[in-house]
C-alpha cells in the first residue's frame, strides 16, 4: 500500500486501473483513501470524455437490476476491471506509450508469514476456460452432478454452477460459481443447466459469446438472455446433448 501510494504521488497518473481479484478489491478502496480520491469497483465499461478529461465508468448495482454511471472528479480516478469483461482491441501502430519502470524499496514487513500453502486447482480455472457447463438447483441432489460433468468432458469445458449449490448447499467450491458475487465469466460457450435465470447469475455470464439453456419452465429468466433454448427436464436433455456431442466428435 505505501508502496503503490508513493508511486502515485511521485509520477502522478490521472488513472489507475486494478484488477478486480478479491486482493484488488480490497487494495483499491485503501489507495483511494490515501490519496485522497474516489474509486469506483468492478465497472462495467469505461468511457473517455475528451474534452473534460475524465474517465466515465458504468457498473452494475441493486443485485445488477441497474447501472449507475459516476464520474470521480479528483486524480487519480481508481477503478477495478472484472477479468473478461473487456476485450482487447487491435494493436494500433499509430500510438506509442512510454513505459516507466520503478524499483521500489520494500522496507521489512511487520507480518510474518509462517507457511503459503498455493490453492489447488482442478484443470482450467472456470475464468479462463472457453467452454462452460453450470447447473443450479434444477439439479436434484448432489449425486447426480457427474451428469453435468460428462457433458462438460465431451466438449472439452469445466463445470460451473448458480450460488446457492456453492454456498447453500455446499455442493461446488466458491470458487465455482457464476454470479454477481462470484465469477465474472466469458467463455465462447456457456450452457445453463437448470438455473432460472435471476439478474444475479446473468451479470457473471454477460460477455458470453453464446449461451445455451435447458430448463423445465418455459418462463424462466434464463431464457431472455439465451441463444438456443430447450424447454425440458435436464436429466433427459443432458445425456442427449452428451451422446450427440460424442457422436459429432467422433467419441
Amino acid at each position: 500500500m505505501d508502496l503503490l501510494a508513493e508511486m502515485a504521488q511521485t509520477h502522478r497518473p490521472d488513472v489507475v486501473l486494478i484488477g478486480a481479484t478479491r486482493s484488488g478489491l480490497e487494495l483499491a478502496p485503501r489507495l483511494a483513501e490515501r490519496l485522497k480520491t474516489g474509486c469506483c469497483t468492478e465497472c462495467s465499461k469505461l468511457d473517455v470524455d475528451i474534452l473534460k478529461k475524465w474517465v466515465i465508468a458504468d457498473r452494475l448495482i441493486l443485485g445488477g437490476n441497474m447501472t449507475e454511471t459516476l464520474i470521480i472528479r479528483r486524480k487519480p480516478q481508481i477503478f477495478t476491471v472484472p477479468k473478461g469483461v473487456f476485450q482487447p482491441l487491435g494493436k494500433d501502430e499509430s500510438r506509442t506509450g512510454e513505459i516507466i519502470r520503478v524499483q521500489p524499496k520494500i522496507g521489512e514487513s511487520p507480518v510474518k508469514v509462517l507457511e503459503r500453502k498455493p490453492k489447488q486447482f482442478a484443470g482450467v480455472r472456470i475464468t479462463e476456460a472457453e467452454v462452460i457447463v453450470s447447473f443450479g438447483r434444477g439439479l436434484k441432489k448432489k449425486e447426480d452432478i457427474p451428469l453435468i460433468e460428462e457433458l462438460a468432458k465431451t466438449i472439452n469445458g469445466v463445470v460451473g454452477c448458480s450460488r446457492p449449490i456453492a454456498e447453500d448447499l455446499k455442493w461446488l467450491p466458491i470458487d465455482q460459481y457464476v454470479g454477481l458475487s462470484g465469477q465474472k465469466v466469458a467463455p465462447k460457450l456457456y450452457v445453463a443447466c437448470g438455473i432460472s435465470g435471476q439478474i444475479q447469475h446473468i451479470t457473471g455470464i454477460q460477455n458470453a459469446r453464446i449461451v445455451v439453456s435447458v430448463n423445465t419452465d418455459p418462463k424462466a429468466p434464463v431464457f431472455e438472455y439465451t441463444d438456443y433454448g430447450i424447454v425440458g427436464d435436464l436429466y433427459k436433455v443432458v445425456p442427449a446433448m452428451t451422446e450427440a456431442f460424442r457422436r459429432l466428435s467422433g467419441r
